[in-house]
Formats: C-alpha cells, sequence, structure tokens
C-alpha cells in the first residue's frame, strides 16, 4: 500500500493555490510528496488569454496581466474577497519559486507527455531527470459498443462549451456543409455570450444538434456512430475525449495546441486551432475519407487502456520506493 501520509498535490497552473500549498509542505511535510503537474503550454495559455478571451475575464486578465495575476484575482474573485488584487495588478511575487522548489523536492512528479515535461522544466526552471515519470493518460473502451456499422453522424464535438474549447470556429465551418455534426457539452456558466452565440449558430444551422452533458455510456455510443471527431481546443494536456473517440474508431481531426501527437502520431489530423474555415473543413473532409479508424483504435485499446496506464503508475511507485509490502 501506498504510505498513509503521502502528499499529492496537483495542478501547477492554479499557481496561488499550489503554491499557498507548496509554502505549508515546506514548513511542515513529514512524509512523501508526489506532485501530479498538469501543466498546460504557457504560450499557448498566454496566447489566448491575451487575443481570444472576452468578457469580463479580459478585464481580469488586464488587471493581472500575468498568469499568476490572472489566478490571484480568480482566487479572490472565489472567495468573494479584496485580498491580493492589489498584488495581482502588480503583476509580482509570483509563486515560481516556491513551485519550482516543491517540484524538485518531490519524490515522484508525474506527468502525462513528454512535451509537458518540457514546458513544466522550462516554466519552472528545473530538470525533472531524477523524479520525473511519464504515467499517461487512459481511457475505458466498452468492447460491447458496435464500431463497424453505419455511422450516421459525420462530425462529433465533445466539451464544455466555452471559448478555452472553441467550438464557435467549428460550428461557423460547419454551418454551410452538407454533413451532420452533433455538439455534447453542458455549457460554461461563465461564458453566457459565448454559449448564446454557438446557440444562435446551431439553432440556425439544420445540419447541427447540441446534446447537453450526457453519462458515459450514452457518449461512448456517440462515438460509435461518429466518423470523425474534432477538437479546436486553444489548449490541452491529454484530452480524454479524444483518446476515447479513437478508441471507438473515430477519425480524429485535432490542434497542435496540446500533446496528444505523442500518442496517436499518424493516426490523427493536427491543425491550429483557428486554422481557416476552409482549411478545418478540407482536413474534415479527408478524415470522412478515410473510413474508421482501425490503426488509431489499436493503439488507443493496447497502449493508453487504464491497465497500461495502472501498471506505469505502479512502476513510478516502485521506482520512488513509495509501495511497501
Amino acid at each position: 500500500l501506498v504510505s498513509s501520509d503521502t502528499v499529492h498535490l496537483l495542478n501547477v497552473d492554479h499557481r496561488v493555490e499550489f503554491g499557498f500549498a507548496a509554502g505549508v509542505l515546506a514548513r511542515d511535510r513529514k512524509g512523501p510528496l508526489v506532485v501530479s503537474p498538469v501543466h498546460h503550454p504557457t504560450h499557448r495559455v498566454e496566447y489566448f488569454e491575451a487575443e481570444f478571451r472576452s468578457g469580463p475575464l479580459r478585464v481580469i486578465n488586464g488587471l493581472g496581466q500575468t498568469a499568476v495575476g490572472r489566478e490571484r484575482i480568480k482566487h479572490a474573485v472565489r472567495r468573494h474577497s479584496l485580498d491580493g488584487l492589489l498584488e495581482a495588478a502588480r503583476g509580482g511575487h509570483d509563486n515560481r519559486e516556491k513551485i519550482a522548489n516543491t517540484l524538485l523536492a518531490a519524490e515522484l512528479v508525474v506527468y502525462q507527455a513528454e512535451g509537458e515535461r518540457r514546458g513544466i522544466e522550462a516554466t519552472f526552471g528545473v530538470s525533472l531527470a531524477r523524479n520525473g515519470r511519464l504515467v499517461p493518460n487512459s481511457v475505458d473502451v466498452d468492447g460491447t459498443i458496435v464500431v463497424t456499422g453505419e455511422r450516421d453522424i459525420d462530425v462529433l464535438v465533445v466539451g464544455r462549451i466555452e471559448e478555452r474549447k472553441n467550438q464557435l470556429h467549428i460550428a461557423e465551418a460547419l454551418r454551410f456543409t452538407p454533413w451532420r455534426g452533433v455538439f455534447v457539452g453542458a455549457a460554461a456558466q461563465r461564458s453566457k455570450g459565448y454559449w448564446s452565440a454557438f446557440q444562435r449558430i446551431v439553432e440556425g444551422s439544420a445540419n447541427l444538434t447540441y446534446r447537453e452533458h450526457l453519462p458515459a455510456h450514452e457518449l461512448a455510443k456517440l462515438y460509435g456512430r461518429a466518423k470523425v471527431m474534432v477538437s479546436a481546443s486553444h489548449f490541452e494536456v491529454v484530452s480524454l475525449a479524444e483518446l476515447e473517440a479513437v478508441g471507438y474508431g473515430c477519425q480524429l481531426v485535432s490542434t497542435t495546441s496540446g500533446y496528444i501527437d505523442e500518442y496517436l502520431g499518424d493516426h490523427a489530423t493536427f491543425l491550429e486551432p483557428n486554422s481557416p474555415p476552409d482549411t478545418l473543413v478540407d482536413a474534415i473532409e479527408a478524415a470522412r475519407s478515410a473510413g474508421w479508424n482501425i490503426g488509431g483504435m489499436a493503439v488507443v485499446r493496447t497502449r493508453f487502456d487504464r491497465a497500461t496506464s495502472a501498471r506505469a503508475l505502479v512502476e513510478a511507485y516502485e521506482d520512488a520506493g513509495l509501495l511497501t509490502s
């Protein structure tokens, strides 16, 4: 069993909360430390916040100036307190050093892709050669779902409806095509303007349908009916929805803004998030014509299944000396 005094910290991109926890641990920690960074490409995040974010959060971006400043303001808002707003506006005193020291002190740092590791090392000025271990993201594929039958959905898009996920760009590209497109995902509560714009396009397009968040087994059935899964997200680490879709035989058109290319390589097509609509449509047309994704499905089911990922995680804990008999 893992020792009961092991501390597990998540998400270095939430720099306020992570930095606070890091400070407490530096003072009080007695047992082992494991970190799961979940670190998005910094340059992609900054570009999105500067160029595409709209609404009240754009004002926050202007005040906060930096990723850390934005996190301070959002943290203060979540706590219904004005503490930290002035400090955020100054953009100073980030938690980079605290986070770097925590990463170096951890017995184990678990990352999902080599690109994520390189990003962590560049952002925080550390090396994870000693304590970093790759444990890939993984999915469960329901073997009872038929994937070789008729696929009556041309394009499936899965994810919360929000600016970061960029579904509006996909809807605008699909609205003038003959393809049947289905969007699945809850509307983000803080992206009401974006949701309204998306809703107008979908409701005004006979070929597009929106469905709210679905249970996993219902979503799996949709994967089995879809020819192509499309993602235009501005930043990701490794998307579970994209892995799942390919695991059920969908062709994938994704973006260069994450690390899933390390997982799927030639079994998917990768574009910039805001590629021109014609470029996106051409990529989807090529994917539709390719038939079901036999190679990608085999890769996901044999290399990125839960059992394989679990073995990698156990080995990482063993290498770090964190398992006891």
